[in-house]
């Protein structure tokens, strides 16, 4: 099968669909881009965006992270997250023979993720053992101070992972209205790369996505 051009869909709700089909080799990368990063985290509440990336990481009822861990991993292929200053990505890599596996991952993930009480807290001790891990390190201790002086009024000036007095005052509420107010598929994009058919994958998205409300986010504050 040759390989096609770019693919580009907006659903009705506000959804960018991204696909490329790339057949050099039976692998395929699934990728969801949320445009929320730590930026977007109010004042004295530094640090919401990674923490939501950490819960969404815990999957949902219907596909509870330790059982997707579990058959991506069988099947030779990989997931992850990362939060930056502008965006949140999640992603699973997997081979091409397994793409039925990641068609309603994202989108349940979307509306549906794990928001347990139990869990804000665990992941809140998670969270502070690697903002205070990092202490130690010279060079992140010189980067903050950098940017603090570069950016003192500027939230790029903030740690992504927080500060820790706001990681220890966040609340389940704030987690949760941050989850709510960003995660919507008009503030995402969803990319596929890889060996797969876009005839068939292209109306499985549309059918897993296009039911989800499409109410857009807020604008993010001038800065």
């Amino acid at each position: 099968m040759p390989d096609t051009e770019l693919l580009i869909e907006h659903l009705p709700n506000g959804l960018t669909i991204l696909l490329q089909p790339m057949h050099t080799a039976p692998i395929l990368a699934q990728g969801i881009w949320y445009r929320i990063g730590a930026r977007n985290d109010p004042p004295g509440r530094t640090g919401l965006s990674h923490w939501v990336e950490h819960l969404l990481f815990l999957g949902t009822p219907q596909h509870p992270a330790a059982q997707t861990e579990r058959r991506i991993a069988r099947c030779g292929g990989q997931w992850n997250a990362s939060t930056s200053l502008d965006w949140t990505v999640y992603y699973e890599i997997v081979p091409s023979a397994y793409a039925d596996l990641l068609i309603p991952l994202e989108a349940d993930r979307m509306v549906n993720a794990r928001f347990d009480a139990q869990d804000v807290e665990s992941e809140r001790q998670v969270i502070l053992a690697e903002r205070l891990q990092s202490e130690d390190s010279p060079s992140y201790r010189l980067e903050r101070r950098v940017l603090r002086a570069a950016l003192p009024q500027h939230p790029y000036g903030n740690p992504i992972i927080g500060e820790v007095e706001d990681l220890l005052a966040a609340s389940y509420a704030d987690l949760y209205e941050h989850y709510r107010t960003w995660y919507t598929p008009a503030n995402a994009v969803l990319v596929w790369c890889g060996d797969f058919d876009p005839e068939t994958v292209l109306p499985a998205l549309r059918e897993q996505f296009a039911p989800l409300p499409g109410t857009a986010p807020p604008e993010p504050p001038p800065h």
